[in-house]
């Protein structure tokens, strides 16, 4: 049994709550349902399984939002797969977008393996050259993080802000100094 779907078009009908359920072979999709007999919520899945919904959810389901990288694996694992095999960069930069901490490939791949992408030789490699080539994505210490500003290609992560003795700050390669504006007694040309 599949969940169940909504039409988009139908502004009638609230989109279901959805919930990922990570099993030894995928991700699968399901969708919060409340029977009409006043019986419990229960998530319903689309490999037909169903758990009911209590005070929490069992420790291998988590809530997703629609059109997250956790959402569109369950949905649709063999076309995730596809997109991670034609371009690993954009995958990678999908990841770090969702709010994640700077990562390296060493953090990257366990969060691969929990959504059961396989990854061939070179990944990597192809990784690092979209990563570094792209606007929003700051580098450092083999990190790779995304940022909302636009950064110049294959600039270092800003390092925290150290303040000066003459007021001043730096951020990076950068200086801001603080000047105070001049007062005068007398701000009126002489008579």
């Amino acid at each position: 049994m599949n969940a169940p779907t909504v039409d988009p078009g139908d502004s009638s009908v609230t989109a279901p709550r959805l919930a990922a359920k990570r099993t030894n072979e995928r991700w699968v999709l399901g969708a919060v349902v409340q029977s009409d007999h006043g019986e419990q919520a229960q998530i319903v899945f689309n490999d037909g399984s169903r758990q009911r919904l209590g005070a929490s959810l069992s420790p291998n389901t988590s809530w997703v939002q629609a059109g997250s990288l956790r959402h569109d694996v369950a949905a649709d694992p063999d076309g995730q797969q596809q997109a991670f095999d034609s371009d690993p960069s954009a995958f990678v930069i999908r990841i770090l977008r969702e709010g994640r901490p700077p990562l390296t490939k060493q953090q990257l791949e366990p969060l691969l393996d929990d959504l059961h992408v396989t990854r061939s030789a070179g990944w990597w490699e192809a990784a690092v050259k979209g990563l570094k080539a792209h606007d929003h994505i700051e580098t450092g210490g083999g990190k790779y993080r995304w940022s909302d500003r636009v950064v110049p290609t294959s600039t270092p992560m800003p390092r925290p802000a150290k303040k000066s003795s003459s007021g001043s700050k730096r951020f990076g390669a950068v200086t801001v100094r603080h000047v105070e504006p001049e007062t005068s007694a007398s701000s009126s040309p002489d008579q």
